[in-house]
């Protein structure tokens, strides 16, 4: 057996920075007191003794391996995170003070009550040891004289992280992430936390608190717009950004976990990751057994009877997301050496104006108008900064795994969606799609048969940079309406638990039997009318008349054989589900045009 390790899961504490009421002190209002957490915490500690010794401190967001991380490893130095719980007691008792709090006995009171601290903890299974942790901070804060309220959750949209920061429900949350691939650049720790991203659990309702931070926001921004000038300033603000998260301490990191993969000796093909293990996506297309045709990986979860398993929702945690990787194809991923991106089954260019000049759009490039519900021209003057050129000749004419062609209708199809989940105010209720991101794309060229262009306000150095700012998922378009109508229009069914929970309806699960016959009869009764203006560009009309009934048609075959309705485009299919033996049974995807070939 050979053992492979990955520093690639991460736990951290997001605090809510609120500002104190006239009955309630929030502490954590206070960046000192925010940053004082970091002495108070003895990282080692969790290592040794919650993670058995397999992993390590932790300071900031980016792999200790990265290339980045060099850019900013004298910034993040020149910080104090050492553990002196008698420092960071000294500290914060100086900002209580000032709040107006008193110690007696050795605990806080303000006026008279006792200042509770309220912890939001996980107690899921996807994060692992997030509750152990919960309960060492916790403790932690109980040592120094507060009095510590223990708020555990498994579901953050229904728990107070939900609510309006403003009323104070939580202070502090435990946050953990699993990683399943790295990248260079990696900026995105600073946007993350600048404030017009609106990160902060309940802060992106409307109306709700947030808290504002002009230095940061406008680093935040010029790094998310791609407004630098070169390289060298990219850095720049890299360790500006850096500088500010530390400061300010919005969140802090604890440690890394190590996890930990192992493999029989006569499983070949495995090219390991450095930063995320045999997990790295490429492995699950490489991995094989000599003389064999099956290899069988073993995993802690796949699937459990309830969960949502959706177009909209495809993976909810870190082991189905390796479901994932093996069912679908992307347009690239991230080297795992250099950690920059490079195509897949989409191959591209760039032409840019950037960062400080525009492109013209040509007159014929089309945006969607969720009012005027179709496609329309931006004419004269429309300008962008860079136009993406996908070259689609290895996707269009290729098969979905029901043997159905991808082709212009389900792109179409797909990028209606992206814009209609923003701009449809019904939809914008239920869909999880980032605005500010899809605000950057500017308009869409069908050049010909298999190249596609997007125009993009979006400029960066480093070509890879923008492509993956610029790409998406396609989907069946057929299946896609069917459930994106039972979700966004009938909402007898939601796309992922806490939808689910606020409406009252199931999350969509396509492997229900139950589900798969709603969406069959939504299939059964589409019309192509309906959606005439979506395949309509100009005047030409990209679905063709035998599109539809072929797609209805092998739709209903499948899931006559698989029992499911997952099909996607990837070099695996999914082809049954034991729901006993928690085994998902995938096999390799053979169907004609397929881009890659089986291995000799």
């Amino acid at each position: 057996v050979k053992i492979y390790t990955a520093p690639s899961q991460f736990f951290g504490l997001d605090f809510n920075p609120a500002p104190s009421t006239n009955e309630v002190i929030n502490p954590f209002s206070v960046k000192e007191f925010r940053f004082a957490v970091n002495n108070l915490i003895n990282r080692q500690e969790i290592v040794d003794t919650i993670l058995k010794g397999y992993g390590s401190p932790r300071k900031i967001s980016i792999f200790d391996a990265s290339p980045d991380y060099g850019l900013v490893k004298d910034v993040v130095d020149s910080y104090d995170f050492s553990y002196n719980q008698d420092s960071a007691s000294n500290k914060m008792d100086s900002v209580m003070s000032e709040l107006g709090a008193v110690k007696e006995e050795g605990k806080w009171l303000f006026k008279n009550q006792p200042v509770v601290i309220k912890i939001a903890i996980y107690e899921g299974t996807a994060y692992g040891e997030v509750k152990e942790i919960g309960e060492y901070v916790a403790e932690k804060f109980e040592d120094i004289g507060f009095s510590v309220e223990r708020i555990y959750y498994s579901n953050s949209s229904e728990s107070v992280l939900g609510q309006n920061p403003k009323n104070l429900s939580w202070n502090v949350k435990i946050s953990g992430a699993i990683y399943y691939s790295a990248s260079k650049f990696d900026d995105y720790f600073i946007i993350y936390q600048s404030p017009f991203m609106k990160t902060l659990a309940g802060s992106s309702k409307e109306g709700a608190w947030n808290y504002e931070n002009e230095t940061l926001d406008n680093i935040g921004k010029k790094l998310f717009n791609g407004n630098y000038n070169d390289e060298n300033e990219w850095v720049s603000l890299l360790r500006d950004g850096t500088k500010e998260v530390l400061e300010n301490a919005y969140s802090i990191q604890l440690v890394t976990k190590k996890q930990i993969f192992a493999a029989n000796d006569y499983v070949k093909g495995i090219n390991p990751s450095e930063y995320v293990g045999i997990r790295d996506l490429p492995n699950f297309r490489s991995m094989y057994v000599p003389g064999k045709d099956k290899i069988i990986i073993g995993t802690k979860e796949t699937y459990e009877q309830g969960d949502p398993f959706n177009y909209s929702w495809f993976a909810t945690n870190i082991y189905r997301m390796d479901i994932k990787q093996c069912l679908r194809d992307f347009a690239g991923w991230n080297n795992k050496d250099n950690l920059e991106y490079e195509s897949n089954r989409w191959d591209s260019s760039i032409t840019t104006a950037g960062p400080e000049g525009k492109l013209d759009i040509p007159s014929d490039a089309f945006m969607w108008d969720s009012a005027k519900h179709g496609w329309v021209s931006l004419g004269e003057g429309a300008s962008a900064t860079t136009k993406v050129t996908f070259d689609l000749s290895k996707y269009i004419g290729t098969k979905w795994h029901d043997g159905s062609n991808i082709s212009w209708s389900d792109i179409l199809y797909t990028l209606y969606v992206d814009q209609e989940s923003v701009h449809n105010e019904k939809w914008s209720e239920v869909a999880d799609m980032d605005a500010e991101s899809l605000s950057r794309i500017k308009a869409y060229r069908i050049a010909d048969d298999t190249h596609l262009e997007v125009y993009v306000d979006i400029w960066h150095f480093n070509k890879g940079m923008v492509v993956s700012q610029a790409t998406f998922t396609p989907n069946n378009w057929v299946l896609y309406a069917a459930t994106n109508e039972i979700i966004y229009e009938d909402r007898a069914m939601m796309n992922s638990l806490s939808n689910a929970d606020t409406y009252g309806v199931p999350a969509m699960d396509l492997l229900n039997k139950d589900h798969i016959k709603t969406v069959l009869e939504k299939v059964n009764n589409l019309d192509s009318n309906k959606f005439s203006s979506i395949f309509t560009v100009g005047e030409k009309n990209y679905l063709t008349s035998s599109e539809l009934e072929e797609k209805k048609l092998n739709i209903k075959s499948w899931a006559d054989k698989h029992n499911n309705l997952i099909i996607v485009d990837g070099p695996f299919y999914l082809d049954s589900f034991d729901q006993e033996s928690r085994t998902v049974y995938l096999k390799a995807s053979r169907t004609s045009g397929y881009s890659f070939s089986k291995r000799q």
